[in-house]
């Protein structure tokens, strides 16, 4: 229970009571229990936790560095998501890591795909209809607490509990609309709407046990209904260290939502210059973020430990952020290939078990480019071959630690 806030407000009400004392009560004994009431409330704001600093990360999009990502980035591992030719991954839109399993949200094949944490696949749950127990699209999806499967229909609005073994749907209940939502603690559920429709103008929305009872993170309205990131990867949420990060589609920030409240508090902004974010916002800026003459809002946020790194669109290319925590920019470019030549694709993950790493999807396309391009500059293969000898048609996660000290190699 947060007893700083108990205190606050049952000061509060000590105010009013006092305030409302009858005329018999003496002004002295009034101001007696106003002056009182004063010090409690100063007391309680001076021992209140403060605000955490939020980190600004100043990006020049018009002067990249030399060089690539990969001087950043160490190779940790490798997981081949395992599927059958009968029943092939499409996509991995949303993604989920525990300590013994895998979750992969599948947009082309609107399924959920369950692996053992080798990548061996265990279930699949695939219930796209219309009917009270299906969704109409799977536009997110996590494991609850207790292991269940719970699926996320943004269209609809509406969440569905999946037995993860047999696919049996166990409950339903409705919210609202959205483009991402997790499940906090207790019966909380956030719901990230992106530049919605409604008439608040709001991103954020907390529900409990299926009622609206929080709304955050307002924006202007001119965004209102454009998106302009595409995602890759689906879900805007991502948890790193039980910390949960939120970006959105219609500002600089990534917030933290607080587990246990679902109160929402930025952390980090990035700063694109007043040339590409002229305040207010309007449709006409909109537009330019849209067609690629401004950056995009950034996405695909990573927490690697030491460094944050996140995406963001510009003239047509996919380009990546890597900071300090303190917001020190390390690397700031476009998207570029590993020391192996494999192209990467970040995407942002629900991590509960290992933290400080970055995830990227990696099809059996780009390795084989990857394979192609070696060859053609006379680059060593063999770990490229080897790859693609196991996993063959199948798509493989890649994971990536971060190296601060890129100069010191010898």
């Amino acid at each position: 229970m947060n007893t700083a806030g108990r205190t606050e407000i049952e000061i509060k009400f000590l105010y009013l009571d006092a305030l409302s004392i009858p005329s018999f009560t003496s002004q002295a004994m009034k101001r007696l229990i106003l002056h009182i009431a004063g010090l409690l409330l100063m007391a309680a704001c001076s021992t209140s936790p403060e605000q955490p600093a939020v980190t600004t990360i100043k990006v020049n999009a018009d002067s990249f560095r030399t060089g690539g990502i990969d001087e950043f980035l160490d190779f940790s591992r490798c997981i081949v998501l395992q599927t059958p030719d009968s029943l092939p991954l499409g996509a991995v839109s949303t993604l989920q890591i525990t300590e013994d399993r895998i979750l992969v949200g599948d947009s082309r094949t609107q399924s959920a795909f369950i692996f053992d944490a080798q990548g061996r696949l265990l279930h699949v749950v695939s219930r796209q209809g219309r009917a009270a127990n299906e969704y109409t699209v799977l536009t997110d999806c996590e494991f609850t607490a207790d292991g269940t499967l719970l699926v996320y229909d943004g269209m609809t609005g509406k969440t569905l509990e999946y037995d993860p073994d047999d696919g049996r749907c166990l409950a339903t209940r409705t919210l609202g609309p959205g483009v991402s939502f997790i499940g906090l603690s207790g019966e909380l559920i956030a719901v990230n709407d992106a530049n919605n429709w409604e008439e608040d103008h709001c991103a954020y929305r907390l529900y409990e046990r299926g009622e609206l009872i929080r709304t955050a993170v307002p924006f202007d309205e001119a965004m209102c209904g454009l998106r302009t990131t595409r995602e890759y990867g689906n879900s805007l949420f991502s948890m790193y260290d039980g910390r949960i990060c939120m970006s959105t589609t219609s500002d600089d920030t990534i917030y933290e939502i607080d587990p246990d409240t679902g109160g929402v508090t930025p952390f980090l902004t990035v700063d694109f210059g007043s040339r590409y974010r002229p305040q207010p916002l309007s449709a006409a800026v909109t537009d330019k973020i849209m067609d690629g003459e401004y950056p995009s809002f950034p996405y695909a946020f990573s927490d690697l430990g030491e460094a944050f790194l996140f995406c963001y669109n510009y003239n047509r290319y996919i380009c990546v952020v890597l900071a300090s925590r303190t917001g020190e920019v390390y690397y700031n470019g476009r998207l570029s290939p590993d020391k192996n030549g494999i192209s990467l694709l970040p995407i942002s993950c629900r991590n509960s078990g290992r933290a400080g790493e970055l995830v990227s999807v990696v099809p059996a396309g780009r390795l084989s480019r990857a394979l192609e391009r070696r060859r053609k500059q006379a680059q060593d293969t063999a770990f490229v071959e080897e790859l693609i000898e196991r996993a063959g048609d199948n798509i493989v996660l890649m994971f990536y630690t971060f190296d601060p000290h890129p100069q010191d190699r010898q």
